[in-house]
């Protein structure tokens, strides 16, 4: 959920706008992203179940990777305006139009459009389950 790339910054948005339309549609969809999870939210329940993290850093990914590619790409086509009828209330309607407009701004500012698009970075952490004395 965050990146050292300007070319990746409509992935991050992107995965934000997957997330908050899946928590607004009314049944479950089989989307790519249905919950961005954060680090912090993934460390915090690790740590409720037991599990301490060890090590952490993050990764660029490679280039060739296209998943933000991808999810941007399906953020724009017009099935998304169809999930956006199924949702209720127009405050949801609006936060949601306005989440997918701010990636279309942040792809229109690369140089070379939706095809310049990078990956986010990657969180990579390992964890050691507690020993219960």
């Amino acid at each position: 959920m965050v990146t050292s790339l300007r070319d990746a910054v409509p992935h991050v948005l992107a995965a934000i706008t997957w997330s908050a339309l899946e928590t607004c549609r009314s049944k479950s969809s089989s989307a790519n992203i249905r919950n961005a999870t954060t680090p912090k939210q993934i460390r915090t329940m690790a740590e409720s179940a037991g599990w301490k993290i060890m090590e952490e850093h993050f990764m660029v990914p490679h280039a060739e990777q296209r998943d933000g590619y991808q999810e941007v790409t399906m953020l724009r086509k017009k099935r998304v305006d169809d999930a956006l009828e199924a949702v209720d209330g127009d405050a949801k309607k609006s936060m949601l139009q306005g989440l997918r407009d701010t990636v279309e701004m942040a792809v229109n500012r690369l140089d070379g459009g939706e095809n310049k698009v990078r990956n986010m970075d990657v969180w990579v952490a390992t964890f050691s389950k507690l020993e219960v004395v």
